[in-house]
């Protein structure tokens, strides 16, 4: 689209304000008041877009494609849950979360002092009574590292 309006700025003369430039514009969704804001000069004699706005596009585009195949692939999956002794591990992909949650409020006090959870990435979340943090790789690693802790805590 903005390669479109940029051809039809330079259709003519940069800084020339054509009825043709302005339907074409309208035409590819900009409003009037848009088309002619942009034929206004800025303070440095400038008409056209600002050089500013256009920068890294291609890049902001193609991270919001991957964002997108991301969320996309994230719908196909299904919660799973994992029991330990003690506590039980829980991809909830609804909330997009991966969870510790322990079965009793003293061995999660005891062992969130020794493991140090937070220094994982996980926060406590009082809503869900569970420790937890964003559902991606980072955090399946994460939770590998806390539940081989716990298992070597739970061996001594």
């Amino acid at each position: 689209m903005i390669q479109k309006l940029l051809q039809s700025l330079k259709a003519k003369s940069k800084n020339e304000r054509t009825e043709e430039k302005i339907t074409s514009m309208i035409k590819l969704g900009l409003s009037s008041s848009q088309s002619e804001e942009i034929f206004k000069p800025d303070f440095a004699g400038r008409v056209g877009f600002a050089s500013y706005s256009l920068t890294n596009n291609n890049a902001n585009l193609k991270r919001m494609k991957q964002r997108l195949a991301v969320l996309q692939s994230n719908l196909n999956r299904v919660s799973t849950t994992v029991s330990y002794e003690g506590f039980k591990v829980v991809e909830n992909v609804e909330e997009n979360r991966i969870q510790i949650i322990f079965d009793g409020k003293e061995s999660y006090l005891e062992l969130c002092e020794n493991i140090k959870l937070r220094s994982e990435g996980f926060k406590y979340s009082k809503y869900n009574n569970a420790w937890q943090r964003h559902l991606n790789n980072q955090g399946r690693y994460a939770t590998e590292n806390v539940v081989t802790k716990i298992m070597a805590n739970n061996n001594i």
